[in-house]
Formats: structure tokens, sequence, C-alpha cells
């Protein structure tokens, strides 16, 4: 029972876990370096520091521990008596290069949207 029920739920849930970090600190990253090109490498600050800690913090964290606590794709009951679902952690289904290279694409996406969505609504600053 615990290695076919916890040992499927805590592989799966890992293997969400590792690419959204990547996600996250690929999306904060990029969004400073586009803001420094659109800055043009003034020092200017895209986010105070007290905001970098609020968003380490909660958006991070906050996100992973509600997931942990309601991620159930089967009932555990299910999940004890049918070891056929257990070949997706043998077959390594859910942490693959391209469920990776797909996350770290949409947080490269969102650090261009979090840097040039804002500057062209504000009238693209620097730029006259």
């Amino acid at each position: 029972s615990l290695l076919l029920v916890h040992g499927r739920m805590n592989y799966r849930r890992l293997s969400i876990f590792c690419v959204y970090m990547f996600y996250i600190n690929t999306a904060m990253v990029f969004s400073l370096f586009f803001y420094s090109l659109l800055a043009e490498a003034s020092g200017a600050q895209i986010y105070q520091f007290f905001i970098l800690d609020f968003f380490t913090v909660f958006y991070t964290s906050l996100p992973l521990i509600a997931f942990g606590f309601n991620d159930n794709d089967v009932a555990r009951a299910v999940s004890a008596v049918t070891p056929e679902l257990y070949s997706a952690g043998v077959e390594r289904a859910y942490f693959t290069s391209e469920t990776f290279s797909r996350w770290v694409a949409e947080g490269v996406w969102l650090g261009i949207l979090t840097a040039y969505v804002p500057a062209a609504c504000f009238g693209w600053p620097g730029i006259s």
C-alpha cells in the first residue's frame, strides 16, 4: 500500500515540483534580463527587494502546498489495487526532457511578457 499509493503520488508530485521551480526561477530571471535590455542597462530595478521576497515566499511555495494537498488523480483505494498505475514512474512518464523544456520555454515567455507588456502599457520608457 505504501509503495503503490504514496510512492506513485510522491513521484508525480516531485516531478511537477521540480519543473515548477525551474519555471518560476526562469520567469524571474528572464523578466529581470529583458527589463535590463529595455532599460538599456541603466541599473533601474523592475522589482523592489520586498517584492522579490514576497514572490519567493508566496508565489513559489503556496501554490505547491495547495497542489500537494489537492492532487489526487485517482482514489487511494483504486491506486492500492491497481499496480499498473505505478508503471508511469518506472517509465519516467512525468519528468521528461520534453516536459522540462516546455516548462522552461513557458518561463522564458512569461519573463518576456512580464518585462515588455507593462513597458508597452506605460509608453516604452527610454524610447523617444
